[in-house]
């Protein structure tokens, strides 16, 4: 008689409540956010990868400048003060074991931390040898960058909002774009504008790729260097070959992945031209008169000069005004130089753009 009969829907639904309210506390947990002091010379020649490693290192609060050489490096060693040094390893002019060394002449104690996609027994050994600290592979694992930074440098704990990051749905062939974003900062636009950069240069990458011989030392060099960048770009089919070639010693194998990696560029190049995110997105407020270009072209030939980084949204600005206000044909001849970090081009283009008004 006593006996209460009991719903199995009502049973469900009471589960599913408490089930969703513990996810809803779970969900306000405080959640805290790595923050570290210092000023960061970050050494690197390749704009993207140093687009990213630049961001990365400011979302934690530091204070970056920038090296695009092993010898620019030294020279900035010398004259500034600096609380850590992230070292790319193949550079032009100068290379990250040659920089290393020579800076250990005058400064034994500040820490070199090494970048590389070679993540070899023998490169890490090399590194040692030339008196880095740490080797962080690219593209850089964010955790292993965390632990760095909390090894050398002062640290502490801020207490941050947590927003949660909308997954893009789109399936884009070859581009991992969570990843991208998260590389990004979830700086979206940004992430789009380097993809661009990427496309502009495919066809040069592409033409380097198979004239090269497989065999050769400019030819290992530069799957490296395609490695880091296709890397940091999230371009998962294009890192994975390079990744491949990288590790493989057999010439022919060698040469059956150039093949694949070949068609891995051309998938890529389709995505990104077929890419919808920020793709019509527009700048507001963005129109110079004749005088703020001319300001605004002596300012840039100034920070190539001295070699200071040149984010996308300031580069697109000023192409677009050149090209309203001045011509089409200057315009893409410096955007192209600026893509292929060809600055030394780029400063004849302004030059002559800036003789024409």
């Amino acid at each position: 008689k006593n006996q209460i009969l009991i719903n199995p829907f009502s049973v469900s639904k009471l589960l599913n409540l408490l089930i969703n309210n513990n996810i809803k506390k779970e969900k306000k947990k405080k959640e805290y956010k790595l923050k570290a002091k210092g000023k960061v010379l970050l050494v690197e020649d390749n704009e993207i990868n140093l687009l990213v490693a630049k961001q990365n290192l400011e979302n934690f609060g530091l204070d970056v400048e920038i090296a695009r050489d092993g010898q620019m490096a030294v020279q900035k060693a010398k004259s500034n003060t600096y609380n850590i040094i992230f070292m790319d390893l193949q550079m032009p002019i100068l290379d990250g074991f040659k920089a290393t060394s020579l800076i250990r002449e005058f400064n034994k104690d500040i820490p070199i931390i090494a970048l590389s996609a070679a993540v070899m027994q023998d490169d890490i050994k090399m590194t040692k040898e030339a008196g880095m600290n740490e080797h962080l592979s690219k593209p850089i694992d964010i955790s292993k960058l965390k632990e760095v930074i909390t090894q050398y440098l002062e640290t502490t704990n801020e207490y941050i909002h947590s927003t949660e990051v909308k997954e893009i749905d789109d399936l884009i062939d070859g581009i991992n774009t969570n990843e991208l974003f998260q590389r990004f900062n979830n700086n979206k636009k940004a992430a789009y504008q380097a993809l661009q950069d990427f496309l502009k240069n495919k066809e040069k990458l592409l033409e380097k790729l198979l004239s090269l011989d497989v065999g050769s030392s400019e030819f290992n060099s530069f799957i490296h260097n395609l490695k880091g960048m296709s890397g940091n770009l999230s371009l998962k089919d294009v890192f994975k070959y390079t990744n491949s070639i990288d590790e493989v010693n057999e010439l022919d194998r060698k040469k059956e992945i150039v093949l694949k990696l070949k068609e891995s560029l051309n998938i890529v190049e389709s995505s990104i031209k077929n890419m919808t995110i920020l793709k019509d997105e527009k700048d507001i407020n963005n129109e110079f008169s004749n005088t703020q270009v001319i300001e605004e072209l002596n300012l840039l030939y100034k920070d190539i000069s001295k070699s200071a980084f040149i984010n996308f949204e300031r580069r697109n600005i000023i192409i677009e005004n050149i090209k309203k206000l001045h011509d089409e044909n200057s315009a893409d001849k410096l955007e192209l130089a600026l893509c292929n970090y060809d600055y030394n081009n780029a400063k004849i283009i302004i030059e002559e753009i800036l003789n024409n008004y």
